[in-house]
C-alpha cells in the first residue's frame, strides 16, 4: 500500500480532521530468520535420503544382474530393509508388472522417481542459509495506539484504519521496546544482560521544509535497527479558532502601527493566521512529536547508528539527542498518555494535511517465511503460503517478451515440485524443456513434444463428473465437440489496425442442432467416463451420422466437414484415433506445443489439451491430497474461442474443490481485460477475477493503466513502476489470507534466482 496525493487528501486527511482523541504510531523493525523453512526443505528432504540409502543395495543388485544369484541378493536384501520400505518395493514390482530383470528395472526407476528433489532441497536450504548470512533480515510492524472517544469501540477503529489506510489491520499486544532490565545513562541505556542491545532514543525538535509521504522512509529502510514513535494529540478547535483570530488580530495592528522598517517576519506570520482560518473549516490541528530508539551491539556502533538516522533525517526532520531524560523517552513507545510523561520533547504544531506526510505505513517490510519465496523485496524476502488451509492459489502471471516471465514461472513451479506439488505445464515455445531437465527427464519429470505427426481425435470424451459427483453430461461434451469442430473450421480474418485475428466457424441455429442430434446418436448407450479411445467415434462417423439425418442440410454439413477434416490434408491428423498420451502421472509434466502449427490448429491443441487437463483434475481416482498446480502459457489461444475461456473461467471457480489450481500466463493485461475500444471477454475477466495471486511484469502504458484501473491496491507509482520495469522487476499482488481480508497486499521487487536455478534456466 502506498499512498498518493488524491489518496492522502480524499482519505487520510479528513481521518485526522475528525480525530477526538491523541493517538500514537509506532513503527519498529523486528529481526528475523529462515530457520522455519530451511527446516522445512530438511524434514522433506531426510525420508528421501533415508529411501536413498536403503535402495542404494538393491538399485546397485539389479545393474549388476546375475541370473543365477541376484534373486537371492534382492530377497537378502529386502529382508534387511524396514517393513515400511520393504513393503513399498513390493508393492511397485507388482504395479509395473513382469519378472526378472526388466521388471526390476522399471521397479527400480519407479522407485527413484521422487530422489530427484533431494538435489534441490538441499539447493533451496542453502539458498535460505545464504541469504541469512548476507544481509541482517528485518520486518517492519505498524502500530497505531489510539485513545477512544466514548461510545467508540476497538472494532469499529480497526474497520476505520482498514477503510482510510487501504490496509488490513488487527487488534493486537503492543511489545514492550526494551527487551530486559536496562541502565540510564545520559545519552543512552545499557542493558544488565551483555547480550541485548544498547539504546539511544533522539526527539524530534523541528520540522523543516516539503515533507513527502516516504521521508521518513529513508529512516525506516535503514539498515539497523530502530523504532519510530509518532505522538499527535488533538488541539480544540476552539482554542485553533481563537488562536488564528488572535494572531490576525494582533499582527494586523502591529503591521499598522510600525513605522520603521518593514516586518517581513509579522507579514509571513499573518499570512500563516489568515491560511489557517481557512483550513479549520475542513482540518484541524495536532501537536506532533517524533521520538526514535535506535539499537546498537556496542557504544560505537550505537553512536554510528544515531548519525545514520539523523542523516537520514536531513533537512527535513530535526532530531536531538537529550542529555539526561533517556528512560521518560522510552515511554512514547508504551500506553502512558503524553501528559503523563515527564520527558524532554517539543511538540510542532501542524494542520491535518502535513500530519498525513508523515504516516508511515505505505513501507511494508513483511518478515513471514511460510510457503514459497516468491521474490525479494529490495533485501527483503517475500513469502507466502497461497494453497493454505486449501485455499483457492489461481494465479495470472503477465509480462512482455524479455521481462523475464518465463524464467520466473521456472524458478517458482520447480521451487513448487521440490517441495512436493504436482507441475502440469503447457506452453508453446520449448522453454519447458529447461525445467524437465532441471529435474531428471524420464525421473521427476516428462515432456512430451506435439506435431502434425501425432493423432488427436476431435470427439475424444472430456466431460467429468461435477462437483457433486453427477455423471458426466453429454449436453457438457457435445457442446466441447462443437467448439472444437468450429476451431477446426475456422479462418483468419482482417483486423482494422492491419493485422489478422483468428475467428471460429460461426454455427447458425440449424447446424447447431443438427449437430446436437449426429452426435447424441454417437455417443448414446456409450459409457463416457471410461471410454477408451480406442472405441470412441472419429470425425468420419460424424458425418456418417450427420448424412444419416438425410435433409439436405444436413448432408451439406457432413460434406462441409468430411471435405475440410476427413478427406482434407488435416484428415491424417484428426480423423483419427487419438494417439498423444496424456500422461500426468509425473512431479514435472510438460507439454509443448511448439511443433503445432500457429493459429487454427494450435487454439484446436490447447482446448484439447485443457479438456484432457480438466479431466484428470476431475478424475476420482487421483489423489486429491497432493495439490496440482497448471501453467498455461500464452493463454490468450484460449481467449480466442469464448467458449474455450469459458472451460477455464470454469476450472478457475471449481478447481479448488480438487486441490488444484490455475495459473495462466499472458504477454498483455488485455487478453483478460479488452482494449480500450473494446470490452473484455465476460470468461477471460472472470480467470483474471478469480486468481488470488497476479504477478505484474513490464506492461505497456495501456495495459499498466488498465491493471490500476481493476486491480485495488495498486495505485500511480506501481503503474508506473509496471510501465519501466527491467528483466525480472515485478509487482506481485495476492489477496492475502487473513480472516475475511478486504485488502490485497502488493510487493515490489524481483525474482532473484539461487545458483542452481541460474544454471538451469539463465537464456529462458
Amino acid at each position: 500500500m502506498r499512498a498518493e496525493v488524491e489518496l492522502l487528501d480524499e482519505q487520510w486527511m479528513p481521518f485526522f480532521a475528525r480525530l477526538e482523541g491523541p493517538l500514537r504510531i509506532i513503527s519498529r523493525t523486528e529481526r528475523f530468520n529462515l530457520r522455519v523453512p530451511q527446516q522445512v526443505m530438511e524434514t522433506r528432504a531426510r525420508p528421501l535420503d533415508v529411501r536413498a540409502k536403503a535402495f542404494a543395495p538393491l538399485a546397485e543388485a539389479v545393474r549388476a544382474w546375475d541370473d543365477a544369484r541376484t534373486p537371492a541378493q534382492i530377497d537378502a536384501i529386502l529382508g534387511q530393509l524396514s517393513p515400511q520400505l520393504a513393503r513399498e518395493v513390493l508393492l511397485a514390482f507388482e504395479s509395473v508388472g513382469g519378472v526378472g530383470v526388466e521388471a526390476w528395472q522399471r521397479t527400480m526407476d519407479k522407485l527413484g522417481r521422487p530422489l530427484w528433489r533431494r538435489r534441490w532441497l538441499k539447493a533451496y536450504r542453502q539458498m535460505y542459509e545464504m541469504l541469512m548470512t548476507q544481509v541482517a533480515l528485518r520486518g517492519l510492524h505498524h502500530y497505531l495506539l489510539a485513545w477512544l472517544p466514548d461510545g467508540m469501540r476497538p472494532e469499529d477503529m480497526i474497520n476505520t484504519v482498514e477503510h482510510v489506510f487501504d490496509t488490513g489491520a488487527a487488534r493486537a499486544d503492543l511489545p514492550a521496546l526494551l527487551p530486559g532490565m536496562y541502565t540510564e545513562y545520559p545519552d543512552h541505556l545499557a542493558p544488565q544482560e551483555s547480550h541485548l542491545p544498547l539504546f539511544a532514543l533522539l526527539t524530534s525538535y523541528d520540522f523543516k521544509g516539503t515533507w513527502t509521504i516516504s521521508t521518513l522512509h529513508r529512516i525506516l529502510g535503514l539498515d539497523l535497527d530502530l523504532a519510530l514513535s509518532i505522538d499527535v494529540g488533538v488541539v480544540s478547535r476552539t482554542k485553533a479558532e481563537m488562536l488564528a483570530d488572535f494572531t490576525v488580530n494582533n499582527r494586523m495592528t502591529q503591521l499598522r502601527s510600525g513605522s520603521g522598517p518593514r516586518d517581513v517576519r509579522a507579514e509571513r506570520q499573518l499570512k500563516a493566521a489568515y491560511e489557517l482560518q481557512e483550513v479549520l473549516d475542513t482540518e484541524s490541528l495536532h501537536d506532533v512529536r517524533m521520538v526514535l530508539a535506535v539499537q546498537g551491539r556496542d557504544l560505537e556502533e550505537l553512536n554510528a547508528n544515531v548519525r545514520k538516522v539523523e542523516t537520514a533525517g536531513g533537512a527535513t526532520l530535526k532530531l536531538m539527542r537529550p542529555i539526561g531524560g533517556q528512560g521518560p523517552l522510552t515511554k512514547f513507545f508504551g500506553a502512558t498518555p503524553t501528559g503523563q510523561i515527564d520527558a524532554l520533547t517539543r511538540p510542532r504544531r501542524q494542520r491535518s494535511m502535513a500530519v498525513t506526510q508523515y504516516v508511515p505505513f505505505g513501507l511494508r517490510k513483511p518478515d513471514r517465511t511460510d510457503g514459497l519465496l516468491w521474490m525479494l523485496q529490495g533485501d527483503t524476502p517475500i513469502m507466502f503460503d497461497p494453497f493454505a488451509d486449501r485455499r483457492a492459489a489461481h494465479a495470472v502471471v503477465l509480462g512482455k517478451t524479455g521481462s523475464g516471465k518465463t524464467f520466473a514461472i521456472n524458478c517458482w513451479a520447480m521451487r513448487l515440485a521440490a517441495m512436493g506439488y504436482q507441475i502440469v505445464m503447457y506452453e508453446p515455445q520449448g522453454h519447458s524443456r529447461r525445467l524437465i531437465e532441471a529435474s531428471g527427464e524420464g525421473r521427476g519429470g516428462a515432456r512430451y513434444v506435439l506435431d502434425m505427426r501425432q493423432k488427436v481425435n476431435v470427439l475424444d470424451i472430456v466431460a467429468t463428473r461435477d462437483e457433486a459427483g453427477n455423471a458426466p453430461s453429454i449436453a457438457t461434451q457435445i457442446d466441447h465437440v462443437v467448439t472444437q469442430i468450429s476451431v477446426l473450421m475456422g479462418t483468419n480474418v482482417p483486423t482494422a489496425d492491419g493485422k489478422t485475428a483468428f475467428r471460429p466457424r460461426i454455427w447458425e441455429s440449424l447446424e447447431q442442432g443438427l449437430l446436437d442430434l449426429a452426435l447424441q446418436k454417437l455417443y448414446h448407450g456409450l459409457n463416457l467416463e471410461n471410454l477408451e479411445p480406442d472405441h470412441t467415434p472419429i470425425v468420419a462417423d460424424l458425418c456418417d451420422a450427420l448424412s444419416d439425418i438425410g435433409s439436405d442440410e444436413a448432408k451439406r454439413l457432413a460434406y462441409e466437414i468430411g471435405l475440410r477434416l476427413v478427406q482434407g490434408s488435416r484428415g491424417a491428423t484428426f480423423n483419427q484415433r487419438t494417439t498423444i498420451d496424456w500422461d500426468f502421472t509425473h512431479d514435472l509434466t510438460a507439454y509443448d506445443f511448439s511443433g503445432v502449427p500457429e493459429g487454427t490448429v494450435r487454439t484446436f491443441y490447447y482446448g484439447q489439451a485443457f479438456g484432457a487437463l480438466n479431466r484428470f483434475v476431475r478424475s476420482p481416482i487421483r489423489d486429491r491430497r497432493r495439490t496440482t498446480v497448471a501453467i498455461i502459457d500464452e493463454f490468450a489461444y484460449m481467449a480466442q474461442v469464448p467458449s474455450l475461456a469459458g472451460f477455464a473461467a470454469m476450472a478457475a471457480k471449481t478447481w479448488r474443490t480438487f486441490n488444484a489450481h490455475l495459473w495462466t500466463l499472458d504477454q498483455d493485461a488485455h487478453t483478460y481485460l479488452g482494449t480500450e475500444n473494446g470490452n473484455p471477454d465476460p470468461a477471460m475477466l472472470s480467470v483474471f477475477l478469480n486468481a488470488p495471486i497476479k504477478a505484474i511484469l513490464k506492461q505497456d502504458a495501456a495495459d499498466a493503466a488498465r491493471l490500476g484501473n481493476k486491480i485495488e491496491g495498486l495505485h500511480a507509482a506501481h503503474v508506473n513502476q509496471i510501465k519501466r520495469q527491467g528483466r525480472g522487476e515485478l509487482v506481485l499482488v495476492w489477496e492475502g489470507d487473513g480472516v475475511g481480508a478486504r485488502h490485497n497486499e502488493v510487493f515490489v521487487g524481483r525474482v532473484e534466482p539461487n545458483d542452481a536455478e541460474l544454471r538451469a534456466f539463465a537464456g529462458t
